[in-house]
């Protein structure tokens, strides 16, 4: 085997192994691009259920007894998914008593009381919550926008030498 064909191989399989990389850094990138579009999906889900039941709460004066029956009134799921799940195909977490109410998303781990929780909670006048906003889709494919350019550069480096 000449020296040149053994330079091929050996440049083959180094692109081989660098695309392999930037392959599974896409595929990171992709997955945290898909988990932040569901945090906000889910956060513009636990306002509107919010909403609804404030606008309950200013016309009888306390939230509703059973906020489920109630959101369920106001609320067309078309989208697939079951009536009152998230996007991680768990059930809101709905309470309510006297002087307020929690809405509530276990988040991606699926576990209540974790730091990935999303929720909405009122009681009298004060609002706590834990909505997760993210920028636009332009700031959402970024992550994949940089494994682009850092595989472009990799190829234009292999192709100068």
């Amino acid at each position: 085997m000449t020296s040149a064909a053994l330079t091929k191989i050996i440049t083959a399989g180094m692109t081989v192994t660098a695309l392999t990389l930037f392959y599974d850094e896409a595929i990171t990138a992709a997955k945290s691009v898909i988990q932040k579009a569901k945090e906000t999906m889910v956060s513009a889900e636990i306002i509107q259920f919010d909403k609804k039941t404030v606008q309950f709460w200013d016309i009888y004066g306390a939230p509703p007894k059973n906020i489920v029956r109630y959101l369920k009134n106001e609320f067309d799921f078309t989208s697939g998914r079951k009536d009152f799940h998230d996007y991680w195909e768990e059930p809101y977490f709905f309470s309510s008593h006297a002087n307020g109410y929690i809405i509530l998303s276990k988040g991606h781990d699926k576990t209540a009381g974790t730091s990935d929780d999303i929720y909405i909670k009122r009681t009298g006048f004060k609002v706590k919550s834990r909505l997760k906003w993210r920028k636009g889709p332009k700031e959402m494919v970024d992550p994949m926008k940089q494994i682009a350019i850092k595989q472009q550069k990799h190829l234009t480096r292999k192709n100068q030498k």
